[in-house]
């Protein structure tokens, strides 16, 4: 697979390498009195540096101290300031004629090089104690620590980078893993309702059909999208409670009020449902006593939601399964509305009431 070209990591890198030259070469040509000199001389220095740090930070660093060979990594070090200081030895003798005379004068002046004997350098030219060499190599050390430092900060990019990733992973993993459950549940719930329609309103039970149908389409289609409008989820609530006014013989114990100014709003598919499922399973709406209240309202771009439903003083069977649609709504708003929603449930001996405001 083949990578993307960061030209933007690139830019910054040739900018910090063009700068140390302008730098070194300012400095070295002011000292020296000469331009040939001090271009050359920068060459040197850049060259040099750059093959030290880049070979740490793409080499050396990856390859050996990635991997825990910690002692492999220090012999490598040691043989790379070597390697540059024989490298510079030679970058000290180029061919005749390419250095101006001056070159030689500067290097021949005890009061600015204190050099060694002459006869120890004709016969040792490698290994003459020089301390400008002495400083290429201090610098070197220092190229390798900044090498180093840049080197940790680019990995724990990374890694911040691949937690971030993984994060976004696991949630979409988990919504994925949510949406699967609430779904069946509401296909359980409609089929029932509809095989009660079956026995007790058989004249109404094309409308009804189509309006599962409806249902079943916005389960399978528009659910598995990441938002809806508003417009669209209020249709399958609308066709949700019809399903359970007809279950409850009437809808005088069912209290609707939706008023929406701005239904283009966006919304999370199947948000609602959980909490209107819930009232109506657990109110025991098909008595005489048990009731529901709702209201969908939006404000600027606040969709507010609220739902009460009654509580019967016998706890049916039905009640064990209590909280598994309200558990996977909670976690929905805190992975999919974070510091952009408020949820308040009040529960008292005889009633259930919740309300919702979603910051969209």
């Amino acid at each position: 697979m083949k990578k993307d070209i960061n030209y933007k990591s690139i830019g910054l890198h040739v900018l910090v390498w063009l700068t140390y030259a302008l730098i070194t070469f300012n400095w070295v040509s002011t000292a020296w009195g000469n331009y040939l000199v001090g271009l050359f001389v920068t060459v040197r220095i850049i060259s040099l540096h750059a093959f030290v740090f880049y070979i740490n930070v793409y080499l050396l660093l990856p390859k050996l101290m990635d991997k825990n060979k910690y002692v492999l990594y220090l012999f490598s070090i040691l043989l790379l300031l070597v390697v540059v200081y024989f490298a510079r030895e030679l970058l000290e003798y180029p061919k005749p004629g390419f250095r101006p005379e001056h070159f030689e004068e500067f290097r021949g002046n005890p009061s600015l090089m204190k050099a060694p004997p002459e006869e120890f350098n004709r016969k040792n030219p490698f290994f003459r104690i020089n301390p400008r060499v002495v400083m290429d190599i201090i610098t070197s050390v220092a190229i390798l620590f900044i090498s180093t430092t840049f080197w940790l900060a680019q990995q724990a990019g990374k890694r911040q980078k691949e937690e971030a990733n993984l994060k976004n992973e696991n949630l979409n993993t988990e919504l994925k893993l949510l949406k699967s459950q609430i779904n069946p549940h509401f296909l359980f719930n409609a089929l029932n309702n509809i095989y009660s329609l079956s026995f007790t309103h058989e004249k109404r039970a094309p409308d009804m059909i189509m309006k599962l149908s409806d249902m079943l389409r916005y389960v399978l289609y528009e659910s598995n999208e990441s938002k809806v409008t508003l417009e669209k989820e209020i249709e399958y609530i609308n066709n949700y409670i019809d399903f359970q006014k007809v279950k409850s013989e009437g809808d005088t114990n069912i209290n609707v009020d939706i008023d929406v100014d701005m239904s283009s709003l966006l919304v999370e598919p199947m948000l609602f449902i959980p909490f209107i499922e819930n009232s109506f399973k657990h109110s025991n709406i098909e008595s005489n006593n048990g009731w529901v209240k709702m209201k969908l309202t939006t404000k600027e771009n606040d969709i507010i939601f609220e739902i009460s439903n009654s509580k019967p003083r016998k706890v049916y069977s039905k009640d064990l399964t209590k909280g598994i649609g309200l558990e996977n709504v909670k976690k929905r708003l805190q992975l999919l509305y974070p510091n952009l929603h408020d949820l308040f449930i009040e529960e008292t001996s005889d009633l259930f009431n919740v309300k919702l405001v979603i910051h969209t």
